[in-house]
């Protein structure tokens, strides 16, 4: 792996693990046109950013649940870890699958495109307070989201605006909730076989990126992401899914 590689999947994760884009399917199309591959320390390393980011752009929510490990807001967040963990567990198989087949890709950029239109288009007009049950099915469709292509992000956030949580409680509990799932994405890291190593200097570049960059993601799904909205990133996945599909049907320069 290059500087420029560790550089932009940096970036490429940092970024679109918190924009509602998908990081495992920009990552997965990146390895494709480029050829390029890490090894368990730099995806490690990319995942250790984006928990970081998390941390910091939400300490106080974070700290909260340090403190209160059993409040009503720490409660819900066990219950939908636990749901994605069941999701995940049904599905791993299928998404296995989906990672061995890019062709593939395309389809889940365009459900995830399809989500966010409809939960833009489509939002719950009264809103509530977070319940279990939302909780919970978010959790699952957290689940889902290991599919390449399905944003995790998208998935989470567009799913409470469809059951009408609170706009600013639903973005900080799906981001939170993405600490769990980052964490264990990490550790399956370090115990699926090995590729070539990678110089630790190429290592800290990648952890640089991915951490500035999702630290400015997470800044925008903040103050910006409310008012824009989910369809830009919808129009663009569908763009994307409509290009990739006419390349694998007709073109296959890539």
């Amino acid at each position: 792996m290059s500087y420029v590689d560790a550089l932009i999947m940096g970036v490429i994760q940092g970024l679109t693990e918190f924009l509602p884009v998908s990081s495992s399917g920009h990552l997965v199309l990146y390895a494709r046109l480029t050829g390029a591959e890490s090894n368990v320390g730099f995806d490690v390393a990319v995942h250790l950013a984006t928990l970081i980011a998390v941390i910091i752009c939400f300490r106080k929510e974070t700290l909260g649940i340090v403190r209160r490990p059993f409040s009503v807001k720490s409660r819900l967040l066990w219950l939908a870890t636990l749901c994605t963990a069941a999701s995940v567990l049904a599905t791993k198989d299928l998404a296995l699958e989906v990672f061995e087949n890019p062709a593939l890709l395309p389809v889940f950029f365009m459900i995830t495109a399809v989500l966010l239109t409809v939960a833009s288009l489509f939002p719950r007009k009264t809103e509530h307070d977070m319940t279990y049950l939302d909780a919970a099915i978010i959790g699952i469709a957290q689940g889902f989201a290991t599919f390449p292509g399905l944003s995790r992000s998208g998935t989470t956030v567009s799913t409470g605006t469809l059951l009408g949580v609170k706009k600013e409680e639903n973005v900080a509990f799906c981001f939170l909730l993405s600490v769990p799932i980052i964490i264990a994405s990490a550790a399956v890291e370090l115990i699926s076989p090995s590729s070539a190593p990678v110089a630790l200097p190429v290592i800290v570049v990648g952890f640089v990126c991915a951490l500035t960059s999702g630290i400015a993601a997470l800044k925008f799904v903040k103050t910006l992401l409310g008012k824009v909205g989910g369809t830009p990133f919808a129009v663009y996945l569908a763009v994307l899914s409509v290009l990739l599909t006419l390349n694998d049907c007709f073109f296959g320069w890539f």
